[in-house]
């Protein structure tokens, strides 16, 4: 349910994320993190002098691990972008830039559903690849 939702929300905001790393990574991983406070239920764990997670702490562990990540991939993007590595133009990036990489993930010799399921998620938000 909350992978659906965290999709459907980088749909709607028009967010290009064909491998779906946001709601996998992002929105399950702060999920499960806050879910240890709130499903143990043995309190300490056993022969450990590790107290027991509260929803607060968690929450704000994830918060925390969450603050990490955006600020080391912004600084990131940012270096990157004014190296000038990985810059495209408005005709490549709206065509989408997988549509530039033709190799199938599996050599099944079939018509691949994952890059079906990009061209279709990519004409939702906007963009048209072709394959």
């Amino acid at each position: 349910v909350l992978l659906v939702a965290a999709t459907s929300l980088e749909i709607r905001l028009g967010i290009d994320d064909p491998v779906g790393a946001f709601p996998v990574h992002g929105a399950c991983g702060f999920w499960g993190v806050v879910a240890v406070a709130i499903f143990d239920t043995e309190g300490e764990w056993s022969g450990s002098t590790i107290p027991r997670a509260t929803p607060g702490m968690q929450i704000l562990g994830a918060t925390c691990i969450a603050a990490f990540a955006s600020v080391t991939s912004c600084a990131t993007f940012a270096l990157a972008t004014w190296l000038g590595v990985g810059a495209h133009s408005q005709v490549q990036q709206k065509r989408g830039l997988d549509a530039d990489f033709t190799a199938q993930a599996y050599s099944t010799g079939a018509n691949s559903r994952y890059r079906a399921y990009i061209a279709h998620d990519k004409a939702i938000c906007g963009a048209c690849a072709r394959w």
